[in-house]
């Protein structure tokens, strides 16, 4: 045989395995998110920086207007931050641009780096009523349950840091 035949016999031989082998995460994955979960708060919201709140949620039984009222509250949340992201990442622009230049100007990347600060301090304000709205839409069972939860995720993650 020759070396060509050789290689092509090979590559058809990996193609077909890596084509006929299952997928490690299988459905019963247990990082899988469940079909009420995604059905509920679909995948580009998760971008809305409340997925874990959105992941508690599908366990606290919400009603119809609960679900329908906290998605209207995330969607909101969002876009009114959509536009202080956009000028956050172009004064990170600018401060890429200036600690890139020949000349470094001091104060201009002081300024930006301030101006950045505010801007975050901004959204994680305007991030943390948007919680306090959508707890103040939830029962007191639902309130309850939903501390617990967060008290064992913050158990979790503690014995999970490096000591």
């Amino acid at each position: 045989m020759n070396t060509r035949t050789i290689i092509k016999g090979t590559a058809i031989i990996l193609v077909l395995t890596c084509f006929s082998v299952p997928s490690y995460a299988g459905p019963e994955h247990q990082y899988r998110t469940s079909a009420h979960e995604d059905e509920m708060f679909p995948r580009h919201q998760q971008r809305m920086n409340m997925g874990r709140m959105m992941h508690h949620f599908s366990h606290l039984d919400l009603t119809d207007e609960q679900t329908l009222s906290i998605k209207n509250l995330i969607k909101d949340g969002f876009e009114q931050g959509k536009a202080k992201r956009g000028v956050m990442k172009t004064l990170h622009h600018q401060k890429r641009t200036l600690t890139k230049s020949d000349i470094i100007d001091e104060q201009a990347i002081r300024t930006l780096g301030v101006e950045i600060a505010n801007i975050k301090s901004d959204l994680m304000i305007m991030r943390l009523n948007k919680r306090r709205e959508v707890e103040a839409l939830l029962d007191e069972q639902q309130v309850t349950k939903l501390k617990a939860m967060k008290a064992e995720h913050e158990g979790r993650r503690r014995r999970e840091e490096p000591k």
